[in-house]
């Protein structure tokens, strides 16, 4: 993330805000798929 400019103490509030969205999401998609997103994103 630091390469794409994002400061380093910024990056726990994307997180959050990243676990927030998929948490919000789960409630409308099945967990598989998540876990399949997350897999692409890592």
């Amino acid at each position: 993330l630091a390469e794409a400019g994002i400061p380093a103490e910024d990056i726990p509030k994307i997180a959050a805000n990243a676990m927030g969205l998929i948490r919000l999401w789960g409630m409308k998609h099945e967990q598989p798929e998540i876990e399949k997103i997350l897999r692409l994103a890592v």
